[in-house]
């Protein structure tokens, strides 16, 4: 019975382990291909142009801000505010 508690436990911490490392690590497609893919399935179709799957600098600069983990600098967010609104 001692036997099957301390390979439950281990079973346990293996798991946990696997998860904690799979939470952090990097993801392992680039946004070229993404954007790649996103181009080759999309299908224009009435107002939907393929000029859709191209982020604007706003929209750029908030997913590369994401993917880094690091917020977007506020000089740089001062000029996306300001284009963004003229």
């Amino acid at each position: 019975m001692k036997l099957i508690k301390i390979a439950a436990l281990g079973l346990s911490v293996a798991v946990v382990s696997a998860c904690a490392v799979m939470s952090t690590s990097e993801p392992t497609v680039s946004a070229e291909d993404v954007q790649a893919v996103l181009a080759s399935s999309f299908k224009e179709k009435g107002q939907a142009k393929l000029d859709r799957i191209q982020q604007t600098a706003l929209q750029k600069s908030c997913s590369d801000a994401e993917a880094n983990r690091s917020p977007v600098s506020g000089s740089a967010r001062d000029q996306l505010e300001k284009a963004a609104l003229n």
